[in-house]
């Protein structure tokens, strides 16, 4: 008897013991923010002012040129059908234009990291449509090259007719697949050294 009470005296301290531990944690999550919680992303400044000036430079593109932002990235995407005849792999006349705007816009930030991606729709067979996207990224990537953006900071890859962004099963969804998109991330601007005073 003696026994059983020394144990459940035990049992009904610990159950206290517990009972503060568990009043306090929830005090406690009421005041810490909650697990997982982060600051929402903010893109830096020279991002925002590349995104606005691309934005601003194919307005007139009626939709035919994409810019998009995504985090410190931002891809321009140009329907395959602007800057190549069909089936082609060289740049035709009028596709400078188009790219001539990225590459006013790029210039500025010279340790830009460029990546040039092409793509093809479904139709024929799928290792030439291989070949044939490869090299109309290398074609994309020497032109700007050639235009003065810096050849070491520009990769590329192509991709055939995977990955496609629309069903493929009408003219104008595989011309919405048959695309070249340049990624650009430029990097975040160096802070300027506070001055400190003189001792």
């Amino acid at each position: 008897m003696k026994y059983a009470i020394i144990f459940l005296s035990g049992f009904l301290l610990v159950g206290c013991v517990s009972s503060s531990k568990d009043m306090l944690s929830s005090k406690e999550a009421s005041v810490a923010p909650a697990v997982g919680a982060t600051r929402p992303f903010v893109p830096h400044s020279n991002t925002l002012a590349l995104n606005t000036q691309l934005q601003q430079a194919y307005s007139s593109s009626e939709g035919q040129i994409q810019v998009l932002r995504l985090g410190n990235e931002i891809k321009v995407t140009y329907p395959s059908d602007l800057l190549f005849g069909v089936g082609g792999v060289d740049l035709v006349s009028g596709s400078q234009s188009y790219l001539g705007a990225f590459i006013a816009a790029a210039k500025a930030y010279p340790e830009a990291k460029l990546r040039v991606d092409s793509f093809t729709d479904n139709s024929g067979i799928q290792a030439n449509n291989l070949t044939r996207s490869q090299q109309r990224a290398e074609n994309v990537a020497r032109y700007l090259a050639d235009s003065g953006l810096t050849t070491k900071n520009i990769s590329l890859k192509g991709y055939g007719s995977d990955y496609p962004i629309a069903s493929n099963e009408t003219s104008e969804a595989r011309a919405t697949n048959r695309r070249i998109v340049i990624t650009i991330k430029v990097p975040a601007p160096v802070p300027t050294p506070v001055p400190q005073p003189v001792k």
